[in-house]
């Protein structure tokens, strides 16, 4: 019952600390949490086209699962490299996390 009681303590901490990092880039802020979100939808596109950046941001812009906030992103000439910065946030967001990135912002 402890376990369990620790655990639902835990996780509720753990989404309440992604909700409050701000990861800003290109002008742009998205909470940490978002950014964890969008992953899946930009592996999906990196499978589809896995030889050229240009090509997946491409294809992930014009996804309509993309949410409306990562949408204002595409018409940035720098998107690909901007994508590329969330997308290894994503990968690893524990540093963000902790503060460890620059551009992760809200931490308490």
């Amino acid at each position: 019952m402890k376990t369990l009681f620790a655990f639902v303590l835990l996780s509720s901490s753990l989404s309440s600390v992604l909700a409050v990092i701000i990861v800003q880039i290109g002008g742009f802020k998205f909470s940490v949490n978002d950014v964890i979100q969008l992953k899946p939808l930009m592996d999906q596109e990196a499978i589809k086209t896995p030889h050229s950046a240009y090509s997946s941001v491409t294809a992930l812009c014009s996804n309509s699962a993309l949410p409306e906030g990562f949408q204002q992103v595409c018409a940035k000439s720098d998107a690909p490299q901007i994508f590329d910065t969330l997308n290894h946030i994503a990968n690893f967001p524990y540093p963000c996390i902790i503060c460890a990135y620059t551009i992760c912002t809200g931490c308490t």
